[in-house]
């Protein structure tokens, strides 16, 4: 019995010693990389926030939003998909057929940056005046102003100040780091995308 005794007291003396090599070897190579280079002994175990880009597929035509050309024409159910996904609200029943990735993509960029409710009230539908960067033609968004959208005008006012001029009626004109241009109007925001 005492023979084994020994024999453990022997292996438990060669793990510690063992041990202690090892930690030896980790200081040591700590020591010659931190002199080599700080920086290859420092852990930063931050995470960088992702941005997305969802995959939309309607009707067999797949869209990879965010991606395309600006003057990309979406059906209501991509149009739909896109804001859904990037966190943005919709006016239940106004037409977002035609409109184009270009400003869709906007509105996403916005929700991003503000990180604030986003509420779109028109696209492509109701009455609006007519042209080539227009509502019809798929390249203007109006965003909910008041309410829930205060939080987006405090935004808008503070980022993209001060404003590039005004329109005939006073409006002002707010233009974004991207190059969309937002006008105050009395109830809402009207952005237009107009360099497809």
């Amino acid at each position: 019995m005492s023979s084994e005794a020994f024999e453990g007291k022997s292996d438990a003396k060669d793990t510690i010693k063992n041990a202690l090599v090892g930690l030896l070897l980790a200081i040591s190579a700590w020591l010659i990389l931190n002199t080599i280079n700080p920086n290859l002994v420092k852990f930063d175990l931050s995470l960088e926030r992702q941005s997305f880009t969802p995959n939309t597929n309607v009707g067999g035509q797949s869209v990879v939003l965010g991606s395309g050309p600006a003057h990309l024409a979406l059906n209501q159910q991509q149009a739909m998909d896109a804001f859904r996904q990037g966190g943005v609200n919709v006016d239940g029943g106004i037409n977002l057929n035609g409109v184009r990735q270009g400003a869709v993509d906007e509105i996403l960029r916005l929700q991003r940056e503000c990180n604030c409710n986003i509420t779109v009230t028109s696209a492509t539908g109701g009455s609006h005046e007519s042209g080539s960067c227009s509502h019809g033609s798929g390249y203007k968004i109006d965003l909910r102003r008041n309410r829930e959208g205060s939080a987006m005008t405090s935004f808008i006012e503070r980022s993209y100040n001060p404003p590039i001029g005004q329109r005939s009626n006073g409006d002002p004109i707010y233009k974004s780091s991207s190059g969309a241009l937002y006008v105050r109007e009395s109830d809402h925001w009207d952005v237009a995308v107009c360099n497809p």
